[in-house]
C-alpha cells in the first residue's frame, strides 16, 4: 500500500518523510524530477521554453515513476512517498509555456480544454493518482508568524 504525502514547497513533506523514515516506515526516496533534471542535463527553464520539451520530459517523469511505484502497489505493508502523479500534472500546467502566459483560470481552463495533450496528460495523471495510492495525505502551507515577541 503506497500512502502519499503531497502539498505546496515548503509546508513540511520531507519533514514528516524523515519522521516517518526514523519510525521504521517504509519510504520510497526518490526526487523523481531532480533524477531526470539532472540525467537529461536539463533545467526548469529549459521545459519552461520549449514547449516540446516540455511534453516529453513530463511524460518520461510519469513514466518513470509510474515504473518505480508500481513496484510496490501490491505490497501489504505500508510505504510512504512525496508527491503523486496529480502534482507532477500540475507542475506540467504550471512550467507549460501555453499555461505561463494565462493571466487568470478561466484563460488556464480554456487552454486546457483546448489542447488535447494537456488535457489527456491532466486525465492520465488523475487515473494514476486513483489507481496508485492507498491514501493522500496534503499539508497545506503554514501561515506566516510573525515575530510579535509572543511567538
Amino acid at each position: 500500500m503506497i500512502f502519499a504525502i503531497c502539498g505546496p514547497s515548503s509546508c513540511g513533506k520531507t519533514s514528516i518523510i524523515s519522521e516517518l523514515k526514523n519510525q521504521g516506515y517504509s519510504i520510497l526516496e526518490h526526487q523523481f524530477a531532480r533524477e531526470l533534471l539532472k540525467l537529461y542535463d536539463i533545467t526548469i527553464q529549459d521545459i519552461q521554453e520549449d514547449s516540446r520539451l516540455c511534453d516529453i520530459f513530463h511524460e518520461y517523469l510519469i513514466e518513470y515513476k509510474n515504473n518505480i511505484e508500481m513496484q510496490y502497489i501490491s505490497n501489504q505493508s505500508i510505504i510512504f512517498t512525496e508527491r503523486t502523479f496529480l502534482d507532477i500534472a500540475i507542475y506540467y500546467l504550471l512550467y507549460h509555456p501555453e499555461i505561463i502566459s494565462c493571466q487568470n483560470i478561466i484563460e488556464i481552463i480554456s487552454v486546457i480544454l483546448k489542447n488535447n495533450k494537456l488535457r489527456n496528460f491532466l486525465l492520465y495523471s488523475l487515473k494514476l493518482t486513483e489507481e496508485t495510492y492507498s491514501q493522500i495525505f496534503y499539508l497545506s502551507k503554514f501561515p506566516n508568524i510573525e515575530n510579535d515577541t509572543i511567538r
